[in-house]
């Protein structure tokens, strides 16, 4: 994936005001498309439930926007922790 499609990806997710930060980004080239693996930060005192909403909702408007990527995997973790 081009480094400037790499940043337009970082930048849309990071406009989403409930991610606070991203601290992996790796994409995997399947044929003509990519695999995105992230994880992401949010409120530390998010739900579960919350916390996965984000991040499946993230997916979903990812899938759709960016026709180059085949699938979108997203871990969670809570940014309290991470900033420690």
């Amino acid at each position: 994936m081009s480094e400037s499609l790499s940043k337009k990806i970082k930048q849309y997710i990071l406009k989403n005001k409930n991610i606070l930060g991203i601290t992996k980004f790796e994409t995997i080239p399947v044929g003509y498309q990519y695999v995105l693996v992230l994880s992401i930060l949010v409120e530390g005192n998010l739900s579960t439930y919350e916390s996965h909403y984000i991040a499946d909702s993230l997916k979903r408007k990812l899938l759709k926007r960016y026709r180059e990527l085949s699938a979108v995997t997203i871990h969670v973790n809570p940014y309290e922790v991470i900033k420690k």
